[in-house]
């Protein structure tokens, strides 16, 4: 008869916990949110207007996300075969260049003109590119090796960012354990230092990165944790956009979120396996939503 009791009050307690999990998240959510103190970026207003739209041309694999304000165009890489592709702020396919020369790319970042750093997860090395697109030819120029983010396989480099005004790369393992690396690529051997574990503590990988130079804050993308952190240079999370359905305008969860960029506008983008494009902007009244995923383009 106890027995009976325990399961009954077992199966019960599980019941009511199944149904009101995602109030407790969101209550959770608003604790984790508690003291943190927006920058300008202001990152939790953020609402999607281009919801997990099919990147035609790219069948799998999509991930890594920069802008260049030269190109005015999404660059992202795509790892089988080994490539980088371009894209239009609404999420088109414009173009890719074959890169065999790079194994496994999992990052991208424009660095300028025609030069970008390309991350290699199978040989945990950022890349230096030229890259021109109008001719459709890449010449490779040197890389960073980043010690450790080869072991163990397949958790290596998934993130790239650049600071232009200090000459700082940074660079994510995703995770076992994660890091995040700061490479000063002034000097004539690059001065690699990674940032204090308590950075990351509150997310279980790292799939993106981006550095929003106006508040010098580190955005930093978790596919697992669903989120966005901003980061500022003391290494405190200052905001956080949650990616689940209900947050920032989203219909459905973004499946696996593998890259993330603001352009010149700050309008932001998220890349998702295997082929979805996401683009989010500031709240506005009177704001039209232009793609979700029931909605046909067709």
């Amino acid at each position: 008869m106890y027995l009976r009791r325990a399961i009954i009050f077992g199966v019960v307690i599980f019941a009511v916990l199944f149904y009101i999990k995602e109030d407790i998240r969101y209550l959770y959510r608003l604790y984790e949110r508690y003291n943190d103190k927006p920058s300008a970026l202001n990152l939790r207003a953020y609402v999607a207007d281009i919801e997990g739209k099919e990147v035609k041309g790219v069948k799998d694999n999509l991930s890594g996300l920069t802008w260049s304000d030269k190109h005015r165009l999404l660059f992202a890489v795509v790892n089988k075969p080994p490539e980088v592709v371009w894209l239009t702020s609404d999420g088109e396919r414009a173009g890719s260049l074959p890169i065999p020369e790079i194994t496994d790319p999992e990052a991208v970042e424009w660095m300028g003109d025609n030069l970008f750093r390309v991350g290699s997860e199978k040989d945990g090395s950022a890349w230096l590119v030229n890259i021109d697109i109008l001719k459709g030819n890449y010449q490779l120029l040197s890389n960073i090796p980043l010690e450790g983010y080869t072991r163990p396989g397949n958790n290596g480099l998934e993130g790239l960012a650049w600071d232009k005004e200090n000459q700082v790369l940074f660079a994510a393992k995703e995770k076992k354990p994660v890091i995040i690396s700061r490479v000063d690529v002034q000097r004539e051997e690059s001065s690699v230092s990674t940032l204090p574990a308590s950075v990351t503590s509150s997310v279980r990988d790292v799939s993106g990165l981006h550095y929003h130079s106006p508040t010098a804050s580190l955005l930093v993308l978790s596919d697992e944790s669903n989120k966005v952190l901003e980061i500022n240079s003391e290494g405190l999370v200052t905001d956080r956009l949650y990616l689940n359905a209900g947050w920032a305008g989203l219909a459905e969860d973004i499946p696996q979120a593998e890259g993330l960029a603001l352009d010149d506008e700050a309008n932001l983008y998220i890349v998702s396996e295997p082929n979805l494009f996401y683009r989010f902007t500031k709240k506005q009244n009177g704001r039209t939503r232009l793609y979700r995923p029931e909605m046909s383009l067709e």
